[in-house]
């Protein structure tokens, strides 16, 4: 800048004037290279996975900004040492301050070079967001039409009756034959229900559960389920079963007909066994069956549940509203 000064007799505070702009331009490019910067982060970030060459091309388009930035920092540098050098009276150095004149202008252009390279990769990183974006859509659009298509399957099946049940006598297939579950209907708990309400509700599962949707002896088993003292699992769930063939065959003999009882429970892996009752499926069933029959309160109280374990959710909700007493039986001979 003292070469300026000998050839145009700048006073001092022209000077400093000229520094105070040049410092103010410098700046300027500084925020507009730090915000262009900003801005092809942010729209990297939405597309990283699918954009790493473009990324690799803006790596490199940051490294140029870094060097440009590096240099306008050296220029500045230079700057001030010839401000300083023009304070103490030295008007020499002409050719110096011409030369940081000239790498200023070259600054200038390779930093206009620099926003119209950032401007093509924001552009490309745009187009290939769309891309994206309308890939992502049709696969989201073919995902709705899949989960259509099998919640419809789920429906009609459960609307025949499903193969809950099926056993080796075959008696659980026949369920939805002999009974339209629409004339069996259960209905869904009111709100200021009682105990008299609940155990008209209980029978009316019991039926629609062999009736329609193939659970043998159903009443029998969902009896000692509602007994058992503790959280229904594959282990607990075939005590009950054994407890139910008791009273099954102390049932038929009392009537004096003839009939099987229950063939045991499988955990769904045993492929070479016929039980009457597939544990997992059979549990899983009737927890999307006693969901929506369930009012607020109970919904609330049993919401905690895990592994959507019908038989467990079954037995907790007869227990909160009809508990049965460990001396139940002695006060039904009472009343007999």
């Amino acid at each position: 800048m003292a070469g300026l000064a000998g050839n145009h007799n700048f006073t001092q505070e022209q000077m400093q004037y000229i520094d105070a702009t040049m410092n103010i331009k410098v700046e300027e490019l500084r925020t507009s290279v730090v915000e262009t910067t900003t801005n092809a982060q942010i729209a990297f970030t939405l597309s990283q996975t699918k954009l790493d060459v473009l990324f690799t091309e803006a790596q490199a388009s940051s490294a140029r900004m870094d060097e440009q930035v590096r240099l306008v920092n050296e220029m500045k540098l230079i700057v001030e040492a010839k401000t300083a050098e023009h304070a103490q009276g030295i008007i020499s150095g002409t050719k110096t301050a011409d030369a940081a004149h000239e790498r200023l202008s070259s600054l200038l252009k390779e930093l206009n070079e620099f926003h119209s390279d950032t401007e093509k990769s924001l552009e490309a990183i745009r187009v290939s967001g769309a891309t994206l974006r309308q890939q992502t859509t049709e696969e989201f659009a073919k995902l709705q039409t899949q989960n259509a298509t099998w919640q419809e399957g789920i429906r009609s099946h459960l609307e025949r009756g499903g193969d809950m049940g099926k056993g080796k006598s075959g008696d659980g297939g026949k369920g939805s034959s002999r009974a339209d579950k629409k004339e069996i209907a259960v209905w869904k708990l009111s709100d200021d229900l009682d105990k008299s309400a609940f155990r008209h509700w209980v029978d009316a599962v019991d039926q629609q559960l062999e009736a329609v949707h193939g659970f043998r002896h159903a009443s029998f088993v969902m009896n000692e389920v509602r007994r058992c003292d503790s959280e229904i699992t594959a282990e607990t769930f075939t005590e009950c079963i054994a407890k139910a063939n008791v009273k099954i065959e102390s049932s038929l003999v009392a009537m004096g007909v003839k009939g099987e009882a229950l063939n045991g429970v499988s955990d769904d892996s045993q492929m070479d066994a016929f039980p009457d009752y597939k544990f997992l499926e059979c549990t899983m069933f009737l927890n999307s069956y006693l969901i929506c029959k369930l009012n607020t309160d109970l919904h609330t109280k049993t919401f905690g549940l895990e592994h959507k374990n019908g038989f467990e959710l079954y037995r907790v909700v007869c227990q909160l509203v009809d508990a049965i007493p460990e001396n139940a039986a002695f006060h039904l001979n009472n009343e007999l």
